[in-house]
Formats: structure tokens, C-alpha cells, sequence
């Protein structure tokens, strides 16, 4: 009976179960890690405090203070705020901010991200055009599409056949993003859409 009812679902139903599922296993994943770093932290203290009585309570707090404060500082170090940091296939770093899984939508002007609406792998004339802005005025110099680590995201044609501004570039998802930090870091305007996954 289960096999009959998956091939009922329709192809698209099937991708969005299976992308939910890798959404839930990255999460997963990252709190068991949390978890274990914050466990392994606390029981290096108490071996430390069974060793030597001396220790207090609040050297104690200092010293996990000073760990939490170590890891922000090298958490942001690697991801700075106002471009990308870590990425890889379902999971991108934005201003110090871990999003796993969905697409997003970056201004070079703004410090956080928007969400993509839909995880497709189409973009469409009608999307392109809602994300650059109606005004002629505002659009920025380039606009940079992600399209994801298996190059999967197709582009509409009409997007490609219009005008030369803004100038578009169409580079699989790291390279969009190593491309979308440089740009921003000369102060340049730029938009991009990065696809997170295949």
C-alpha cells in the first residue's frame, strides 16, 4: 500500500518532502553540535575544578564568558556582517546569520537577506523583475544569480535578451557569492538571488 500512495504524489509534492527532510536533518545536526561543544565545554570546567578546589565560582563564569566570547568573535570573523561568510550545499552564512536551506535575496544595501518566495529552479521575468525594483532608477549596477551547486537553476530567456542594465551574471552558487562579496567591497550596488542547494 506506501508504495502505491507515494507514486500517487505528484514529482513536485515528492522534492518538497525530500527537501524538507534535508532542512530537518541540517538543523538536527546543528543543535546536536551546539549541544555537544556547550557539554564538552562544561565537563573540561568540572575536571578542572575537581583537580584544583581553589577555583570559584565566578572565575568559572569568567572563563566561559571568555570561551562564548571567543567563539562569537571568530564566528564573526568568518562571517562578516553585510556579506556572505560559510556556505555550502544547504546552508548559507549572510551577516553572521546561518540560513540552512532556503534561497535568498541579498541587496548590497541592506544588512539582512530576504527570502526567496519559492525554492524553484526557474526564475522567472516576473521575479527577476520584482527583485531589481520597478523604478528604472534604483536598479543596481549588477545583479548576480546563484544557480546552486549543481548548476540547476535555469534562467528565462527573456531575462537575458533585454536591455544591458543592470548587467546580469549567471554563476554557479560559490562563485556568485565570492563574486557578490567582491563587488559589494568596492562599493558597488548589487543584487543577487542564490540558490542554496542543487
Amino acid at each position: 500500500m506506501g508504495i502505491f500512495t507515494l507514486l500517487a504524489f505528484k514529482k513536485d509534492k515528492l522534492e518538497e518532502m525530500k527537501n524538507g527532510y534535508k532542512l530537518g536533518v541540517v538543523l538536527a545536526l546543528t543543535t546536536i553540535t551546539i549541544f555537544l561543544v556547550l557539554y564538552m565545554l562544561f565537563k573540561i570546567l568540572m575536571l578542572y575544578n575537581k583537580r584544583n578546589m581553589k577555583i570559584r565560582l565566578k572565575k568559572r563564569k569568567f572563563i566561559i564568558f571568555a570561551v562564548i566570547l571567543g567563539i562569537l568573535f571568530l564566528w564573526f570573523l568568518f562571517n562578516p556582517i553585510g556579506k556572505f561568510g560559510l556556505h555550502f550545499f544547504g546552508l548559507t552564512v549572510y551577516s553572521g546569520i546561518p540560513y540552512p536551506y532556503v534561497d535568498l535575496v541579498v541587496d548590497s544595501s541592506s544588512i539582512f537577506p530576504k527570502i526567496r518566495e519559492t525554492k524553484s529552479h526557474f526564475i522567472t521575468e516576473e521575479e527577476f523583475y520584482k527583485i531589481i525594483g520597478e523604478k528604472v532608477d534604483a536598479w543596481p549596477e549588477y545583479v548576480i544569480i546563484g544557480t546552486g551547486y549543481e548548476n540547476r537553476v535555469k534562467v528565462s530567456g527573456g531575462i537575458l535578451i533585454r536591455g544591458a542594465n543592470p548587467r546580469i551574471e549567471i554563476l554557479p552558487t560559490p562563485e556568485a557569492i565570492e563574486l557578490f562579496n567582491k563587488l559589494k567591497s568596492q562599493g558597488i550596488k548589487v543584487k543577487s538571488i542564490i540558490h542554496s542547494t542543487c
